[in-house]
């Protein structure tokens, strides 16, 4: 019984002549490297004459299943596409041809061999292009027509997580027929005129992620409707720029640091039909009497949407808006809340007797929260925390909660005493198997010359063994100064 056992990893990029040879070894090895002897004896000892040939035919079958998913994604580099090819190569490349799905790209290389390589893969439905530091180059002409003309169905995904030039990245150099994602780190193009005719003309365009400002034009046209939309630090929310934007298919949306009420008097929930993932981010600067109207409007944007599984929101005065989550709680999975900062923040602003509404998210999974500052104390700790307490025995299929709070004073507030006593509430309180992972930080910001980055962090994880079910474990806690 025989097999041959390709074991070519779809993450890892192959760089060197060593990793090919090493390729070489893997083609040789057998089931029999794998399994032990013994293991092999005993299954053969018992088996017929038919049923040994139909066990080398299944080994066969599961020989070639296991390279249609060891190749179906590729790092190609010049390794692979060698000026004259040899045996290990040549069987590598004619493995790529017969399973790759996807293909990525992130070095300069011999272009001509790589769009005959592309134009000859039979299952090829992705190209991935990378920009990262040290890596810049520009999109060759001869990939675009290619791409464009000879080879309509592969998706093109660009990935740009460093600083471009206009020559290294030019938008008027890409298919748009192809491009089907878009994706900015922490930069943003040099040249945004042409970006916005890249994506008008990009009608296949599905997903668009940019953590800087940029300033959309209506000069160019509408942009296409797309599945995932992320946008950071979006400067200008104006009723005629939010019109060149379709919503209709749209299922994710996330916007960080913009001016929310803006966003939301520009918007209605009816534009957004299919949206299941929701994220929303208040920049700072804000006066308080406008948060508050903000937070008025956010709750009945939530309360007019369809049932979200993915809701993620850091805006001020929560006793507003966590009205609009209530329609959510029996489709909510994952939820985050971020309580911002006030400038003279008030006790009913920040109060957590206002999670009383949310108190049925019975599918909820995990729970993010923060607060920033930290609520005024009651009379003491343990009451503060008891609402939040309530919300987490009241979600039954709950495995994960991180709570974090932020602040000078925090630590006077939040304690570990009283987190543990929290965490024995939710224990004794709470139907069905425990949280898996319970984890609450207070940190004190670098700011504070009294405490100079201090935190400390309460963490405990549920384990289920056998027979005695699950088993507590409480780390002791930390105080440790955080190293900038």
């Amino acid at each position: 019984m025989s097999g041959t056992g390709d074991q070519i990893s779809s993450q890892s990029p192959i760089e060197s002549r060593e990793d090919v040879r090493n390729m070489a070894t893997f083609e040789k090895r057998n089931l029999g490297d794998v399994l032990s002897i013994e293991i092999l004896r005993m299954i053969f000892e018992y088996l017929s004459r038919e049923a040994q040939k139909t066990l080398r035919l299944v080994c066969q079958q599961l020989n070639i299943i296991a390279l249609s998913f060891a190749y179906q994604k590729m790092h190609l580099t010049q390794e692979l596409l060698p000026r004259r090819p040899n045996p290990v190569t040549s069987r590598i490349v004619d493995h790529i041809r017969m399973n790759c799905r996807e293909i990525s790209i992130g070095a300069p290389l011999n272009w001509y061999r790589v769009i005959k390589l592309l134009s000859e893969c039979r299952v090829i439905q992705d190209l991935r292009w990378f920009y990262f530091p040290g890596s810049l180059f520009a999109f060759p002409i001869a990939m675009k027509d290619s791409l464009q003309y000879q080879l309509p169905h592969i998706r093109l995904h660009l990935e740009l997580s460093c600083f471009a030039t206009s020559k290294t990245f030019a938008p008027e150099s890409f298919p748009p027929v192809n491009l089907a994602s878009l994706y900015f780190g922490d930069c943003k193009p040099n040249d945004q005129t042409n970006l916005n005719s890249l994506l008008v003309s990009s009608k296949q365009l599905k997903f668009f992620q940019l953590k800087s400002d940029i300033y959309f034009s209506t000069e160019h046209g509408n942009l296409p409707a797309m599945n995932m939309i992320s946008l950071g630090h979006w400067p200008y929310i104006q009723e005629e720029v939010v019109e060149i934007w379709d919503f209709s298919r749209l299922r994710r949306l996330e916007l960080s640091s913009i001016d929310v009420g803006s966003f939301l008097r520009s918007v209605s929930a009816a534009m957004f039909p299919e949206i299941t993932s929701l994220e929303l981010s208040e920049r700072k600067g804000s006066s308080e009497s406008q948060l508050a109207i903000t937070a008025a409007e956010l709750a009945k944007f939530l309360a007019n949407l369809r049932p979200l599984t993915d809701l993620s929101l850091a805006c001020s005065y929560p006793h507003k808006f966590v009205e609009g989550i209530e329609k959510h709680e029996q489709s909510l999975k994952h939820l985050g809340l971020k309580f911002c900062e006030l400038a003279n923040p008030k006790p009913h602003a920040v109060d957590l007797n206002h999670l009383a509404k949310i108190l049925n998210c019975v599918n909820l999974e995990d729970l993010i929260f923060i607060l920033d500052p930290p609520v005024p104390r009651k009379n003491d700790e343990y009451e503060t925390l008891l609402p939040l307490a309530k919300l987490l025995a009241g979600c039954k299929n709950l495995r994960e909660f991180m709570g974090f709070c932020i602040g000078s004073h925090a630590e006077q507030y939040w304690n570990s005493h009283s987190v543990k006593m929290i965490d024995d509430y939710i224990r004794k309180n709470k139907d069905g198997l425990p949280i898996l992972d319970f984890t609450f930080c207070v940190e004190i910001p670098h700011g504070d010359n009294r405490h100079a980055g201090q935190y400390w962090a309460y963490q405990r994880y549920n384990r289920e063994e056998q027979g005695d079910g699950p088993s507590l474990t409480y780390p002791p806690l930390t105080n440790t100064n955080v190293v900038a």
